[in-house]
């Protein structure tokens, strides 16, 4: 995807540099990471410019920005083409390279392996879903891997 393209898709000469978007992030103040600087750049420097490259990655998707914006644009989903761009250009940091290709590999960001996911909760005597269960509750990665995570499920 060029960066016309992106500009494009995401509107990005609709934003009014607010700053709602920074300023409602939850992660802007401890990782550095500011969405309207990455929107602002790639509109008016018609190029891509990836600042601290793990900096990307600290965007949890939680979509604030984009429910806080004036102009309903959605800064998260810039940010998610902004990283796949990032992948296709061999740009990642090693960190994040490897829990990707862990999560592409195992499952799991961890390398742990697959088949061992469900071994922690053997012992609960829980119904599967496919069995007719009425809630499911999704540990995630971590969970299934992590004593102290297991603690927290089991009391669950």
């Amino acid at each position: 995807m060029s960066v016309s393209e992106i500009v494009q898709r995401h509107n990005l000469l609709e934003c009014i540099q607010c700053g709602m978007c920074t300023g409602s992030c939850p992660v802007a103040g401890k990782a550095n990471l500011n969405v309207r600087r990455y929107m602002r750049e790639t509109s008016v420097l018609s190029r891509l410019i990836i600042h601290p490259p793990n900096e990307l990655w600290s965007c949890t998707t939680c979509s604030t920005c984009g429910v806080r914006c004036p102009k309903q644009l959605k800064p998260y989903e810039f940010l998610i083409d902004i990283r796949s761009i990032v992948i296709e250009r061999g740009e990642v940091a090693p960190t994040i390279r490897d829990a990707l290709e862990s999560v592409y590999m195992n499952g799991n960001p961890w390398g742990r392996v697959r088949g061992k996911r469900i071994e922690w909760c053997g012992d609960l005597n829980v119904k599967h879903f496919s069995q007719g269960a009425e809630i499911l509750y999704y540990v995630g990665c971590t969970t299934s891997y992590d004593m102290r995570a297991q603690n927290v499920a089991r009391s669950l």
